[in-house]
């Protein structure tokens, strides 16, 4: 009776080693040839999800792993691509800007640092000059004047008010209106619908943020554009 210390895999070839199940659970090979992964689509990833399967995604043409419950694209050695987010222009009266863009997110979620951020051309140091976080509370400021039918609302301040903020405190203000544009120069707003009738001076209207994270300065920032970098740590979205 022959006693084998290794359990070959391919029934039709005993004595092969190019691919055999050791004793201690070890699977090897003496193949100088390749391991074809499985492959598919998104659609046709395994029903049955267990932490360390890995296939290659035909989708997007990588290699995907699943880690921790969620598939992620395994990183290889190549540039990563950045993303350089515009956040608007100071004013002298704003100090929160934003959202992030939400793919980053996993990114961004594990401190200040991991965002690379610049007022013009000059570096901002993170915990120092801003910090991340949500910026969920409502922004008051009090209209200046607004002219029935007009897209236009003129303000006493443009503190912390950003272009997608929801505008809200007057009925003659279309629910869902929101800032379309800034003009610092007029402190004055572009509204996504028309107001329905005049805004007296002195009405305090309410600009609610989106949700989402924001770049908190410690301080105003001047007539400057705000730029965000994103993923220049080497983070590259997660898998569709």
């Amino acid at each position: 009776m022959k006693f084998y210390k290794r359990l070959p895999l391919d029934r039709h070839k005993p004595t092969s080693v190019e691919l055999t199940l050791m004793e201690d659970g070890r699977i090897v090979t003496s193949s100088n040839n390749s391991l074809e992964l499985p492959a598919g689509t998104k659609l046709e990833r395994p029903t049955q999800i267990v932490n360390g399967q890995i296939r290659y995604n035909t989708d997007v043409d990588k290699i995907e792993a699943r880690v921790a419950t969620v598939w992620k694209y395994l990183r290889l050695v190549e540039p990563a691509s950045l993303t350089v987010q515009n956040l608007g222009v100071g004013n002298n009266q704003t100090a929160v800007f934003g959202p992030l863009n939400v793919n980053y997110a996993p990114s961004y979620a594990k401190g200040d640092a991991n965002v690379m951020v610049y007022v013009d051309n000059v570096y901002q140091i993170p915990g120092v000059n801003y910090t991340l976080g949500n910026a969920s509370s409502a922004t008051n400021t009090t209209a200046r004047l607004a002219t029935a039918g007009t897209f236009t609302i003129y303000l006493n301040s443009l503190t912390n008010v950003l272009v997608g903020q929801t505008i809200s405190g007057n009925s003659n203000i279309p629910q869902g209106t929101t800032v379309q544009s800034i003009t610092t120069a007029a402190n004055a707003i572009g509204t996504s619908l028309a107001v329905t009738g005049a805004i007296a001076s002195g009405t305090s209207l309410t600009f609610t943020f989106s949700s989402g994270t924001y770049i908190n300065f410690n301080g105003t920032v001047p007539f400057k554009p705000v730029y965000a970098v994103l993923g220049f740590d080497g983070y590259f979205p997660p898998a569709p």
